[in-house]
């Protein structure tokens, strides 16, 4: 399966990928995630860091177009 995706974007990143990883459980850090997405909760709210590492990318993908 990863190899036609490789085919498809033309590389086998993919596939290192799964092979590296696919078999091993992960917990990423959805924390230090948010905080570098500029995310920041506020009681019931979310308030937005637009200085964090990251916040250009938030800033992408949920801006109206």
């Amino acid at each position: 399966m990863t190899e036609t995706a490789d085919k498809a974007v033309g590389l086998d990143v993919l596939t290192r990928l799964h092979n590296e990883m696919g078999g091993k459980p992960d917990s990423p850090d959805l924390a230090g995630l948010w905080r570098d997405l500029g995310l920041r909760p506020r009681g019931e709210a979310v308030e937005f860091d637009d200085t964090a590492p990251l916040a250009a990318i938030r800033k992408a993908i949920t801006e109206a177009k």
